[in-house]
């Protein structure tokens, strides 16, 4: 449990980081992602899921 509390925390520090050093950029990331289709979202999210859970993977068995 504290590794998934590690984790959650993390991402926090690194999106917060992107707020802080670039709040512009993160705006016009927000906007694009709201004109982006749904389809797209579902099929980038699931990239994303995908990745990562290799990433732990590999993590975990190496």
């Amino acid at each position: 449990m504290i590794n998934l509390s590690l984790a959650f925390a993390l991402i926090m520090v690194i999106e917060g980081l992107c707020y802080v050093i670039m709040p512009g950029k993160m705006k016009e990331m927000m906007e694009l992602v709201q004109r982006l289709p749904d389809e797209k979202l579902h099929i980038f999210g699931l990239v994303s899921v995908l990745f990562g859970l290799a990433w732990v993977w590999f993590i975990v068995k190496f």
